[in-house]
Formats: structure tokens, sequence, C-alpha cells
């Protein structure tokens, strides 16, 4: 009977493990699909962040180029604004010599 009882208490003891190898695997099985999951998820996630920077680097150049571009209309503007101001320097001096040629006639007439 002795014998009986223990072959018993190891049977329950091979039951208990049993189940809990059991358990045990079925956790393993879903924990092994949660990672696989969240591998996944940053696979994606990782794209999207490289997408991002990507999106970011391209919108620095384009900030740079406009700001560049300002830069050069400016310049080509101030050129024309000194351009013109010479103008206007030439035309008065064009004016100044013809009414200086104009005035002493001018006079004559009135005399």
């Amino acid at each position: 009977a002795v014998g009986g009882q223990e072959s018993v208490a190891q049977l329950e003891e091979l039951i208990q493990c049993r189940n809990e190898q059991k358990s045990s695997s079925t956790r393993l099985q879903s924990n092994t699909q949660n990672l696989e999951e969240q591998i996944r998820l940053n696979e994606r996630i990782k794209i999207q962040i490289d997408a991002m920077k990507e999106r970011k680097e391209i919108e620095k150049k384009i900030e740079i180029c406009e700001r560049k571009k300002l830069w050069l209309d400016y310049k080509d503007l101030r050129e024309k604004v000194v351009e013109y101001g010479n103008d206007k320097k030439k035309a008065e001096n064009v004016v100044k010599t013809h009414k200086s040629k104009v005035d002493p006639l001018e006079r004559e007439i009135q005399q």
C-alpha cells in the first residue's frame, strides 16, 4: 500500500508538471506572437520615422533655397536701385547742361 500511495503521489506530480508545461508552452507561444507583432510594429514605426526625417531634411533644404532666392532677389533689386540712381544723376546732369545752354538764349529772347 505504501508503494501504491507513492505511485499515486508521483502520478499526481506528473499530471501537475504536465499541466504546468502546457501552460508554459501556451504562454511561450503567446509571448512569441506578441514579440513578433512588436517587431513588425517597430519596423513600421522605423519606416515612418525615416520618412519624417527625410521630409524634415527636404523642408530644411527648401527653406535654405527660399532664403537664397530672397537674398538673390534683394541683391538684384539693390543693383537696380543703384543703377536707377546713377541714371537719375546722369539725367539731371543732362538737364543742367541743356538748361545752361537754353538759359542764355531765353534771356536773349526776353530782351
